[in-house]
């Protein structure tokens, strides 16, 4: 799973903030995120000082979320 997130890193981190946030959505939920969702993620994005953990961040923190475990 580890190997997975930050392989995941390398393929969002070409992405814009806002592009990052709707795909991260589209592949572990088949949605687009709501406007909440996307706010908080693309203002954690903004205010990282390392953009690549902040991504690395936001995958886990959607893995992790009970949507997802439900789902898969």
């Amino acid at each position: 799973m580890h190997d997975q997130v930050n392989k995941s890193v390398a393929r969002f981190s070409k992405l814009e903030d806002a592009a990052v946030v709707v795909e991260l959505y589209l592949v572990t939920f088949s949605r687009a995120p709501t406007a909440g969702e996307r706010a908080a993620a693309t203002e954690h994005l903004d205010a990282a000082t390392d953009r690549d953990a902040a991504i690395r961040d936001l995958v886990w923190a959607v893995l992790n979320t009970q949507e997802f475990i439900f789902q898969h």
